[in-house]
C-alpha cells in the first residue's frame, strides 16, 4: 500500500528536502530529473515509486506540502490581516 503523500515527503524531507523542492524550482517541472533527484536524496527509484505513482505525483506532492506552505508563510499570512497591503 502506498503511503499517503504527505507521509512520504516527510520522510524524505527528514533527509534531505533539497532534491525534492529545488529540483522543480531550479530546472522548472519538465526540466526537472527524477534520475537527478533520486541520487540527490540518496534514495532509489523504488522507495520514490513506492510513495508516489511518478513524476507528476511528485510534483504534486512537492507543490502541496513544500511550496505551497512556504508561500503562505511569506506572502499569504502576513497579508491575511492587512488592511492596506500596499501601506502595511
Amino acid at each position: 500500500m502506498k503511503r499517503p503523500p504527505r507521509e512520504a515527503l516527510k520522510i524524505r524531507e527528514e533527509k534531505s528536502s533539497r532534491p525534492l523542492s529545488t529540483n522543480f524550482t531550479k530546472n522548472g517541472f519538465q526540466g526537472g530529473s527524477l534520475n537527478r533527484i533520486v541520487v540527490e536524496a540518496r534514495t532509489t527509484k523504488g522507495a520514490v515509486f513506492h510513495h508516489f505513482k511518478g513524476k507528476k505525483d511528485l510534483g504534486y506532492a512537492v507543490v502541496r506540502e513544500v511550496i505551497h506552505p512556504r508561500f503562505n508563510q511569506q506572502w499569504s499570512d502576513p497579508l491575511a490581516n492587512s488592511t492596506d497591503p500596499i501601506t502595511d
